[in-house]
C-alpha cells in the first residue's frame, strides 16, 4: 500500500532517540518509504555537542537524507544574559540548507521553555539574539505544550510513555489517545500534534494498543494539522518513536481504502412526481427513502391530516419511484414532491441537490430531515436508527418547532441526543474532502475546527440556515458511487460541513432530550482507563444478543440454528435439544473449558467455578452461572456479561443464563437492556421461579430508576417516597444485592443526596437492609466540613464550608415541617489553601463554597447534611449585630485575600449581596438612627433662628476641625447666626479627645456647635443620616471632614439656588489643594469586574476656568450624579427619601445610589460652580488600601448595580 493514497497528509517529523541516532539505527531511505519527511534531534541547552556534530553533519550532508529539526532541551534555569553563548551552538545549524523549514523559515522546538522565564518578552529576546547572530531568516520558535507559550509562534505536543505494569488492569489505555484526538478541542494558535507508536519492548505500558489504532491516530492528526494551517500540506506532525513507527506503520494489512469509483458511469437523470400545493406556513418533512419498507414504516407513524400541516419532500432511487408514489398515495399524503434520483451520494446528495432547493423555493420556516437508516456495519445500527427517528419525528417537537424557531432567532438546528460531535471525530477518514471544502468555501481553520456536526444526518430546524449549502452546490459527479462505504465519502464530509455553515452564520445547534448513549461510540467516545482488565476498557457496543435475545426454544433460534448462524456452536445447540443429555463430555466436544479460559484471560479473570473435565449439561450450566455470579460480585461484571452472552449464543438453554446476563448488564449500568431481558423471561418463560425472579428484578429496577431520576432532578419529596418502596423491598438484602445500585449512585454523584434520606430513617424504620445500605454508602463519602451556618433573615441562612469533591457542594436539610430542602450553591469556589495543606491534596486549594438555604416562615432546621455527612445545627444569628462587623465577617468567610478578586462579584450574586441587604434593611429606620445617638453636647452660642446646619461626620482623623472653625468664624453667614455646625463622632476611640478639645476651645466661641456621639462605628451612610436627623434647621449642608472652606461666602450661591429650586440636590465645586477641579459632577460607567459601575469624575484635574464652557454665567447646571463629599438639600426631602442606604457600610457608592433615588423622586442634581471648597480627598482615612478594602469596594459597587439596575443598565 502506498501511504500517499491516503489523501493529503502532513509532514511527518520523526524523533530519533539518542541511542538510535548514535548507533546509526536510522535510514533515510527506509524513513521515506514509511512517509517520514524529517528527523527530530534533541540537543542539550549548550547546543550541539562536539560528539553530536559529526553525526548531525553526516545526516545533513547526505544527498538523499531528510531535513532535520532541532529540539533544544533546557533542564535548568537559564537567564537571558547567558542565552547568547548557548545559542551559538544552535544558530548555525538552523541556517543549514537541509534544516527543516516551514514557509521558508527553520523550525526550532524548545523543551523546558519554562526555564527561560514567563515574561512575554522572552520570545522576542530569543529572536533578537538570533538576529544578532546573523540568522536570516529567523526561526519559528515553538515550545513544548507543557511550557508557557506567551509570545512564541505555537506549541508542540508530547506523548510520554506511561509506567510499566505487569497487571493489564493497571496499564494505561491506548484508546484514550484516540479519544482525545477524535474529540479534539479547537486550537488557539498553532499546535503541532504528536503521536506515539510502541516499540517492541513497550508492550507492558498500555492495554488496547495496536498498529491499526496507531495508524488511525496518525492519519487523524495529520488531517487535523493540515486543516489547522488552511490546507498547507507542509503542516508538521511529530512521531515520538522511530522504532515504533517502523514496526507499526509497515504492518498495513488492516488498512482499507475506499474503492475508487471514478471510472463507473454516472447517471444524472432525475425524475419528479408531485401533487398538492405546498405552503410556506407548513412544516417541511424531507425524507430520503432508500429502503421502501423502511420508508413506509417510518411515515406510517405520522397522520398526514393532523396538525401541524406537513409538506412532504421525498427522494428515492429511480427504480422504485412509482412504488414509493403508490405508498404515499395509499397513506393519504396530500402534498408531496417526489424525486427519483441516482443511487449516488447516500442521502446527502439528493438532499442538497433536490430536496433542499425545492423546500427553499417554497419558503418554509421549519423542516425535519430523516432517512431510512440501516447501518449494518454497526452492532447497534437498528437501535441507533430508532433513536434518531423517534427523536426527530417526535409529536411534541413537530407541533412546537415553528413556534420555538420564532421565539429564538439564533437557533439553527436541533439534533437527537448524543449526536452533536466535534468535526474532528473520524477526521482520519474525512479530512481529504474537508480540506477540499475548506479551500472551496474559503473557510479559515479556527471556524472549521471549532465546528460541530450531527452524526447520523437526521435533524430538524430552520430551513434558511442551510441556504448557503445550496449556493455551493456540488456536481453529482463529485459524489462517489455507492459501494457500501461507511465513511470517508463526500456525503460524509457534507454531513459535517452543515455544522461549519451553521457555525459561520452565528446560529447554534442544540440536542433534543434523550439518552446520548443510544449513539454508537464514534471516536472511542466512551474509552476510559481500564478497571477490570485490558482489552475491554471501553464502553462495549450494545449487541442484538444482549438487548433482543430470545429464549432458546423460540422459533427464531431454531431457524438460526438451521441456517448455520450459530457458527462454531451447532453441537451444543443440537445437544441442548436432547432431553437425555446427562453425562455428555461437552468440554471434549467443543472444548468449552478452553474457550471460557481464553475469554477469562482476555478479561484478567481467574476461573473459580469451572474446571476442565466431563460435565452433564445441567452441571455445566450450573458452573457457568456460578462463574458469572462470582465474577460479577468480585467486580468483573464485563467478563460476567461476556460469559453469559457466549453461553447463550452457544445454545445453552438454562433461563438462569439470561437472568445473570441481565444482572451483569445492571452492574454495568445498562438497566434498559437488563429490563428487556427480564421482561422476556417474565412474559414468555414457563419456569415459575425464573418468572418470579425476573418480576422481582423488574420491580426493583423500576423503583431504583425512579429514585435515581428524582435525585437527579433534585426532587427530594418524590425521592423520599420511592425510597420507602425500595427499603421495603430490600429488607433482607445483603451487600452484593446493593452493589450495582450503590455503584450507579456513586457514578452519578448521588450519594450525598441519598444518605440524608436514609439516615433520617434510622430511628423510625430500622432494618438490616437499611443499615447495610447506609454502611456501604458512608464508605463512599468525600471529606467535607461546615465552617459557619449564619441566619441572615427569617427565611434565609448562609452556609460556608469546604468539600473534597468536584462540582457543586451538596447541602441538604430537613425542616421542622418535614420538608427536605437543598441549598442553592451557584457561586464560584472559595480558595482554601488550609484544606489543601491539611489533606495534602493540592487540587483542593479551591475547595471552599457558599450555599444559601431558603426556609418558609416559621420553619427551623431539624437535620443538616453536607456531602452526606450529618452536621451539627449550630446556627449563628447575625440579625441585630453591628452591621460593619457583619460585612467584614462575611468577606473573611469568602476568604478575601485568598480567593481571587475576580470571583467576588459572582459570590455577591450567589447570596452575599442579598443577605447584606436583608441585614441592613432594619437600619434604615429613623428610630434606629435615634437609638445610635448616645450623647449630645453643645458649645458656643445658641442660634435659634439659624436656617442651615452644616453636618460633618468624624472618623479617625478629627484635626480638620481646626480648619473648619478658623474658616467658619470668618464667614459672614456664620457671623450672621444663619448657620449651625454639627459634628457626628462615628468613632468611639476619638470621642474623648474631640469632646475635650471642644470643651476647651469652643465654649466661648461665637459659633453654634453641637457634637453627637454614636454608640459604635456605623459607617458614613448611617453617621450622615444620624447627623441630618439631629439637625433642627430646614436646610442641611453635608460635608466630609476633609472638605475645607477656601474663602467666606460659599454658602450664599448654594442657598440662593436652593430657594429657587427646592427640589434640587446641590453640590459645590470641589477643588484640590493645588486649585484644580476635584469634583464637578460625576458619571457611572461599567469599568469594573463584570461591568460593575465605577464613579468617574470626568473633569477632574482641569482648571476651574474651563467650566465656562458648561456655565458661561457661573450659574448652577444639571449633572448626572453628585459626590457625597459636599451636598446641600432640604432636610425634609432627605429624610423622606430614607437618607443614605446603610447597606453601603463604611462608605463608597452611597452617593451614586442616593443621587439616582433623588432623581427618581422627581428632584434635580445641580452643581453650583460659584460655590468653591477644597477637598483633601481621602485624607480623612488611612492611605493604605488592603485586600479587604478592595473587596468592600467591589461589594458596594455590586450593591449599587443591584439597587439601581435599571438606571445603570
Amino acid at each position: 500500500m502506498d501511504w500517499l493514497d491516503m489523501g493529503p497528509m502532513a509532514d511527518w517529523l520523526c524523533r530519533l532517540s539518542p541511542e538510535e541516532w548514535a548507533l546509526g539505527q536510522w535510514s533515510a531511505e527506509a524513513a521515506k518509504a514509511l512517509g517520514v519527511d524529517g528527523w527530530v534531534i534533541s540537543v542539550e541547552a549548550e547546543g550541539v555537542a562536539p560528539q553530536q556534530a559529526e553525526l548531525l553533519g553526516e545526516m545533513l550532508e547526505s544527498p538523499d537524507g531528510l531535513p532535520v529539526v532541532l529540539e533544544w532541551c533546557l533542564s535548568e534555569h537559564c537567564g537571558l544574559a547567558s542565552l547568547q553563548q548557548k545559542l551559538d551552538g544552535i544558530g548555525p545549524w538552523l541556517q543549514h540548507p537541509r534544516a527543516y523549514r516551514i514557509a521558508g523559515l527553520p523550525l526550532l522546538l524548545i523543551r523546558g521553555c519554562e526555564h527561560l522565564g514567563s515574561e512575554p518578552s522572552v520570545a522576542d529576546r530569543l529572536q533578537q539574539l538570533f538576529r544578532e547572530q546573523g540568522c536570516d531568516p529567523l526561526p519559528w520558535l515553538v515550545p513544548c505544550c507543557s511550557s508557557s507559550v506567551d509570545g512564541f509562534d505555537g506549541v508542540y505536543e508530547e506523548v510520554l510513555l506511561p509506567e510499566r505494569s505487569s497487571q493489564p488492569s493497571s496499564r494505561a489505555n491506548y484508546e484514550l489517545h484516540l479519544r482525545n484526538a477524535h474529540w479534539h478541542e479547537s486550537p488557539h494558535g498553532w499546535h503541532i500534534p504528536a503521536v506515539r507508536a510502541l516499540a517492541a519492548n513497550d508492550w507492558d505500558r498500555y492495554c488496547n494498543a495496536t498498529a491499526k489504532r496507531y495508524r488511525e491516530w496518525l492519519r487523524l492528526v495529520s488531517h487535523w494539522s493540515v486543516l489547522q494551517r488552511n490546507g498547507d500540506l507542509r503542516s508538521p506532525v511529530l512521531l515520538e518513536s522511530w522504532s515504533g513507527h517502523r514496526r507499526w506503520w509497515s504492518d498495513d494489512g488492516e488498512i482499507q481504502l475506499i474503492a475508487d469509483s471514478s471510472s463507473e458511469p454516472i447517471t444524472s437523470t432525475v425524475q419528479e412526481l408531485s401533487w398538492g400545493e405546498c405552503s410556506a406556513e407548513n412544516l417541511a418533512l424531507m425524507v430520503h427513502g432508500y429502503y421502501l419498507d423502511g420508508l413506509a414504516s417510518m411515515l406510517h407513524r405520522l397522520d398526514p391530516r393532523a396538525e401541524p400541516s406537513i409538506d412532504l419532500y421525498v427522494s428515492t432511487p429511480i427504480r422504485q419511484l412509482h412504488a414509493v408514489a403508490n405508498v404515499l398515495r395509499r397513506q393519504g399524503w396530500p402534498r408531496v414532491h417526489l424525486f427519483g434520483v441516482p443511487n449516488r451520494g447516500r442521502d446527502l446528495a439528493p438532499f442538497v441537490r433536490q430536496l433542499l432547493p425545492a423546500a427553499l423555493s417554497v419558503g418554509h420556516l421549519a423542516f425535519l430531515k430523516v432517512h431510512t437508516k440501516s447501518s449494518p456495519h454497526l452492532a447497534e445500527g437498528k437501535d441507533w436508527g430508532h433513536h434518531l427517528l423517534s427523536s426527530i419525528l417526535n409529536p411534541d417537537l413537530m407541533c412546537g418547532l415553528q413556534q420555538r424557531l420564532q421565539n429564538d432567532s439564533e437557533l439553527g438546528l436541533l439534533a437527537p441526543a448524543g449526536t452533536v460531535m466535534p468535526i474532528t471525530v473520524q477526521l482520519h477518514n474525512n479530512g481529504k474532502h474537508l480540506a477540499a471544502l475548506q479551500h472551496r468555501w474559503g473557510t479559515d481553520a479556527e471556524q472549521l475546527l471549532d465546528s460541530r456536526f450531527i452524526a447520523g444526518s437526521m435533524f430538524a430546524g430552520r430551513l434558511a440556515s442551510l441556504e448557503p449549502l445550496y449556493e455551493h452546490l456540488p456536481e453529482l459527479s463529485c459524489f462517489e458511487a455507492e459501494a457500501g462505504q461507511t465513511d470517508g465519502t463526500l456525503a460524509h464530509a457534507l454531513e459535517r460541513w452543515i455544522g461549519v455553515i451553521l457555525h459561520k452564520s452565528g446560529q447554534r445547534m442544540e440536542e433534543l432530550p434523550g439518552n446520548p448513549q443510544s449513539v454508537p461510540c464514534f471516536g472511542f467516545r466512551w474509552a476510559d482507563q481500564p478497571e477490570d482488565g485490558g482489552i475491554n476498557a471501553v464502553r462495549p457496543l450494545a449487541t442484538s444478543g444482549c438487548s433482543k435475545s430470545q429464549p432458546i426454544d423460540t422459533p427464531l433460534v431454531v431457524q438460526h440454528r438451521q441456517e448455520g448462524l450459530l457458527g462454531m456452536f451447532p453441537d451444543v445447540s443440537d445437544r441442548c435439544e436432547q432431553k437425555n443429555s446427562a453425562g455428555l463430555d461437552l468440554s471434549q466436544s467443543i472444548n468449552v473449558f478452553s474457550t471460557v479460559q481464553a475469554l477469562a484471560d482476555a478479561h484478567g479473570w481467574s476461573l473459580q467455578k469451572l474446571v476442565a473435565g466431563s460435565y452433564s449439561l445441567e452441571e455445566l450450566q450450573r458452573s457457568l452461572v456460578g462463574e458469572a455470579i462470582a465474577s460479577r460480585q468480585a467486580g468483573a461484571a464485563t467478563f460476567s456479561r461476556e460469559l453469559m452472552t457466549w453461553a447463550l449464543a452457544a445454545g445453552f438453554p438454562s433461563p438462569w443464563l439470561r437472568d445473570n446476563l441481565a444482572r451483569a448488564l445492571l452492574h454495568l449500568q445498562r438497566p434498559e437492556e437488563a429490563c428487556e431481558l427480564w421482561r422476556q423471561l417474565a412474559e414468555f418463560h414457563d419456569n415459575h421461579e425464573v418468572k418470579a425472579a425476573a418480576k422481582e428484578m423488574l420491580s426493583r429496577c423500576v423503583i431504583q430508576n425512579q429514585l435515581e431520576a428524582a435525585l437527579m432532578q433534585g426532587n427530594l419529596p418524590i425521592a423520599d417516597q420511592w425510597l420507602d418502596s425500595l427499603l421495603e423491598q430490600g429488607q433482607g438484602f445483603g451487600p452484593h444485592d446493593w452493589q450495582s445500585f450503590v455503584a450507579s449512585l456513586d457514578d452519578q454523584g448521588l450519594i450525598p443526596w441519598l444518605l440524608p434520606l436514609l439516615e433520617s430513617r434510622i430511628d423510625t424504620q430500622p432494618s438490616d437492609g437499611l443499615f447495610r445500605l447506609i454502611d456501604g454508602l458512608r464508605l463512599l463519602r468525600g471529606d467535607a466540613h461546615l465552617d459557619q451556618l449564619l441566619r441572615v433573615s427569617q427565611d434565609q441562612l448562609l452556609a460556608f464550608g469546604w468539600r473534597a469533591a468536584a462540582g457543586e457542594a451538596v447541602l441538604l436539610a430537613r425542616t421542622s415541617t418535614g420538608r427536605w430542602i437543598q441549598a442553592r450553591s451557584t457561586g464560584p469556589n472559595l480558595s482554601r489553601p488550609d484544606v489543601s495543606e491539611q489533606l495534602q491534596l493540592p487540587a483542593l486549594s479551591d475547595a471552599g463554597f457558599l450555599s444559601v438555604l431558603a426556609l418558609e416562615p416559621g420553619e427551623s432546621l431539624t437535620g443538616l447534611w453536607l456531602q452526606g455527612h450529618q452536621q451539627a445545627l449550630d446556627v449563628r444569628d447575625l440579625r441585630g449585630l453591628p452591621y460593619i462587623g457583619v460585612v467584614d465577617q462575611m468577606l473573611l468567610l469568602c476568604q478575601a485575600g485568598l480567593t481571587p478578586l475576580e470571583r467576588a462579584p459572582a459570590l455577591f450574586e450567589a447570596g452575599i449581596g442579598q443577605a447584606l441587604q436583608s441585614l441592613a434593611a432594619p437600619l434604615s429606620s429613623q428610630q434606629h438612627w435615634q437609638e445610635l445617638i448616645h450623647r449630645r453636647e453643645h458649645f458656643g452660642v445658641v442660634m435659634r433662628d439659624a436656617e442651615i446646619t452644616v453636618v460633618i461626620p468624624l472618623y479617625r482623623r478629627w484635626d480638620f476641625i481646626l480648619g473648619h472653625v478658623a474658616g467658619f468664624c470668618e464667614d459672614p453667614w456664620f457671623q450672621a447666626r444663619r448657620v449651625r455646625l454639627l459634628y457626628v463622632i462615628d468613632d468611639p476611640t476619638i470621642e474623648t479627645e474631640v469632646l475635650g478639645w471642644c470643651r476647651g476651645q469652643l465654649t466661648d466661641e461665637l459659633l453654634d456647635v453641637s457634637v453627637i456621639s454614636l454608640q459604635r462605628n456605623s459607617g458614613f451612610a448611617l453617621a450622615s443620616n444620624c447627623g441630618v436627623l439631629a439637625a433642627e434647621t430646614p436646610y442641611v449642608c453635608l460635608l466630609n471632614s476633609d472638605v475645607l472652606p477656601i474663602q467666606p461666602g460659599w454658602l450664599q450661591p448654594m442657598f440662593r439656588t436652593l430657594l429657587m429650586m427646592p427640589q434640587a440636590l446641590l453640590a459645590p465645586l470641589l477643588l484640590t489643594d493645588e486649585g484644580r477641579i476635584q469634583h464637578a459632577g460625576m458619571t457611572a460607567q461599567p469599568l469594573g469586574l463584570q461591568d460593575l459601575p465605577a464613579c468617574v469624575h470626568s473633569l477632574k484635574g482641569l482648571d476651574p476656568s474651563q467650566l465656562k464652557t458648561l456655565s458661561p454665567d457661573g450659574l448652577s447646571y444639571d449633572v448626572e450624579l453628585l459626590s457625597g463629599a459636599a451636598l446641600m438639600f432640604e432636610r425634609r426631602r432627605f429624610l423622606e427619601l430614607g437618607g443614605f442606604d446603610p447597606v453601603f457600610g463604611r462608605g463608597d457608592f452611597e452617593d451614586l445610589d442616593f443621587s439616582i433615588r433623588w432623581k427618581r423622586a422627581g428632584g434635580r442634581l445641580q452643581l453650583v460652580p460659584s460655590a468653591r471648597l477644597t477637598h483633601l480627598e481621602r485624607q480623612s482615612i488611612t492611605h493604605s488600601v488592603d485586600l479587604m478594602a478592595q473587596w468592600r469596594g467591589l461589594l458596594n459597587a455590586w450593591q449599587a448595580k443591584a439597587l439601581c439596575a435599571e438606571e445603570l443598565a
